[in-house]
Parts: structure tokens; sequence; C-alpha cells
């Protein structure tokens, strides 16, 4: 599986094995949540004007 945040290939995908559709989507939503959070975090650090 590959998964492309917000379908923009050009932010990097992520890979993994899995073994049903469940534990695809499983993986896709903890994906996108971590990177949202990484995002907001780096937003919040250069922004401070």
């Amino acid at each position: 599986m590959t998964v492309y945040p917000n379908e923009n290939p050009d932010w990097g995908s992520v890979e993994a094995d899995v073994g049903t559709l469940t534990d695809a989507l499983a993986a896709a939503e903890r994906v996108c949540s971590d990177l949202e959070e990484q995002h907001e975090q780096d937003a919040g650090q250069g922004n401070e004007d």
C-alpha cells in the first residue's frame, strides 16, 4: 500500500505491508494523523512574527 497524504505525491509517500483492507485504512489514518500533527508543530515554530 502506498499512501499519498492529501493526494499530493510531492509530499512523499509511505509504504506499509498490510494483510487486509481494514489494516490498510487504519495505517492510512495513522500516517495522515501523524503528518497533520507534524505540520501543525512546524507551522507553530516559524510563524510567530
